[in-house]
């Protein structure tokens, strides 16, 4: 199910609304199965950045009344307006955009979601579109917060709606809901009030969406202060602190920092790295002269390493590694076994329990983003060259070694390609579940390869360091991240897999292409703790789909 949301740079405080934009996100990413679409008005920046990073549909629109709002409303109204009534555009955009769903929900940005909606929403059927009335214990008016949309209906007098709003200039009590209210009179229906539950109610554990109706959890300076408006002060309660306590808590997580990696240690231990860094600027050095030796040859199948440290903010994205026996010695690539009847037939058994969930599948080494059941469940991995590459890369790299750590299992299927290809492999698995299909794909894996599967459901940056305490003597000799976007979450999904490797361990990094992954990655090598190796005969592939090929320097 598609979940809209909408707002515009030029809204009043625009930099806390981007805080509750980003805990929206995450929240229904991390609670729900919605796929999230972004109606913007506004230029690119370090927010449109992170959603992007999110996965985000990011649509740029500007309301049709812009101009008519700025000629009749003073500053703030206009700048108000011009925000809340993008919402009125998403049957006009869902038009736009050959969408085909016949139901969407849309919600305000200062919300969090607590629990599934999809579920609940699947059920029901709307007039025109179901809401939560504004007062708690009355049938109107309609809260404009959160709409569950009927997309067709709302099509079809979605001029007749644009017409009231521009006799009136958009001056409505509350804008837009205003202009719901007197448009839509008698002809909504009702949701749950668990849809839009207020932030100063009560704790509710079965409410699925929590609304910052009123203050908001940004204003917490003003709201001590007392210069919020004198009308939302009596519905700062003890609720609300405790809504905003959730909120900031959330919030925290998101940030975008984390300690550099630990270095600390004794006086020896400290040499022994500084000794060794010395020793990859050397070899970093190397590379750059074959480099120069080689950069004419076009025939060459040997990477290109550009100097990381020149080169940060815009590396190139090369794909090489060493076999961890001899790190001269070039790997070539295998042949793609999943197209064997015997791996298809374990592919389709798992394709089975994923598509048993009804959730569209979230793109991998085998399927391309959002694949419908139909376009996975009893099919053969896809043909997309950069998709058979990388399958045959993750077979030639995973052959010969010994313990795999993957961040970010999704629906399992480099999992099964590489427990399938190598009967030595003993493979460990972590993710956050955010998709129901995740966990019932690693349930499918312990009962095919009970002795070899090892899954930890949560955070990896909580799983990771509980792994190198409790299990000490476990080490891995191939590394996959493919975990959060988030730059706090790279570099520590980073920072804990060195941790967690063993010497000539090699570390394979997803989707490079995102500006703050690739950033990231370039930091550990400039620091001298990852580094690209000379040459390679693996499949090539498009940059922007596979990650960087790496090990970790010795005695780290």
């Amino acid at each position: 199910m598609k979940w809209f949301f909408a707002f515009n740079e030029e809204g009043p405080k625009f930099q806390d609304f981007a805080k509750m934009v980003k805990v929206a996100v995450a929240t229904a990413q991390e609670k729900t199965s919605l796929e999230p679409f972004c109606i913007y008005d506004g230029s690119e920046n370090d927010l449109t950045s992170w959603l992007k990073n999110r996965k985000v549909n990011l649509i740029f629109h500007r309301t049709p009344h812009y101009d008519r709002f700025k000629n009749n409303m003073v500053d703030q109204s206009f700048r108000t307006a011009c925000g809340a009534y993008l919402r009125v555009e998403i049957p006009k955009i869902i038009e736009q955009y050959d969408i085909s769903d016949e139901y969407v929900l849309y919600t305000d940005c200062d919300v969090l979601f607590v629990n599934d909606v999809v579920d609940y929403l699947k059920s029901l059927q709307c007039r025109y579109f179901g809401a939560v009335p504004e007062p708690r214990h009355s049938l109107k008016p309609l809260n404009s917060g959160v709409l569950y949309l009927n997309v067709k209906k709302m099509q079809e007098v979605y001029n007749d709606f644009n017409d009231l709003i521009k006799s009136r200039n958009g001056m409505f009590p509350a804008f837009d809901q205003g202009a719901y209210n007197q448009f839509f009179e008698n002809k909504w229906d009702q949701l749950d009030i668990s849809m839009n539950w207020r932030s100063y109610w009560e704790h509710n554990p079965n409410a699925k969406v929590l609304h910052f109706h009123g203050p908001k959890p940004t204003q917490v300076e003003a709201i001590k202060n007392k210069t919020i408006p004198p009308h939302q002060r009596p519905l700062v309660n003890q609720n609300f602190w405790s809504s905003t306590k959730l909120w900031t808590n959330k919030y925290q997580e998101l940030l975008d920092y984390v300690p550099i990696p630990n270095l600390t240690g004794s006086h020896d231990q400290l040499k022994e790295i500084s000794q060794n860094l010395i020793v990859q600027s050397s070899r970093i050095q190397e590379l750059k002269e074959w480099v120069s030796n080689h950069k004419n040859n076009k025939n060459d199948h040997k990477i290109a390493i550009i100097d990381p440290v020149v080169n940060i903010n815009h590396p190139p994205s090369p794909m090489a590694i060493s076999n961890y026996q001899n790190q001269d010695q070039v790997l070539e690539a295998d042949k793609d076994t999943t197209c064997e009847p015997h791996f298809l037939e374990m592919l389709y058994e798992l394709n089975q329990v994923i598509a048993s969930t009804n959730i569209p599948l979230e793109g991998n080494i085998c399927y391309p983003n959002r694949s419908e059941r139909k376009d996975f469940e009893k099919q053969p991995p896809s043909s997309k060259p950069h998709l058979r590459s990388k399958r045959k890369n993750m077979i030639t790299l995973t052959r010969n070694r010994r313990r795999m750590l993957e961040i970010g299992l999704n629906g399992g299927h480099s999992a099964l390609i590489a427990l399938y290809n190598n009967p030595q492999l003993e493979f460990h698995s972590v993710d956050i579940c955010r998709h129901k299909y995740t966990e019932l794909a690693a349930d499918f894996l312990k009962q095919k390869y009970p002795n070899r599967f090892y899954f930890y459901k949560g955070d990896s940056r909580d799983i990771l360091p509980q792994i190198a305490i409790q299990k000490r003597h476990i080490k891995f000799d191939i590394i996959h991240v493919d975990g959060g976007h988030g730059i706090e979450v790279c570099r520590t999904d980073i920072s804990n897999s060195i941790r967690l490797s063993s010497k000539r361990s090699i570390l394979i990094i997803n989707d490079t292409n995102n500006k703050h992954i690739s950033n990231v990655y370039w930091e550990y090598v400039r620091w001298g703790f990852l580094l690209p190796q000379r040459e390679y005969k693996l499949e090539q592939t498009n940059s922007h789909e596979i990650s960087e090929i790496i090990t970790i320097p010795d005695q780290i």
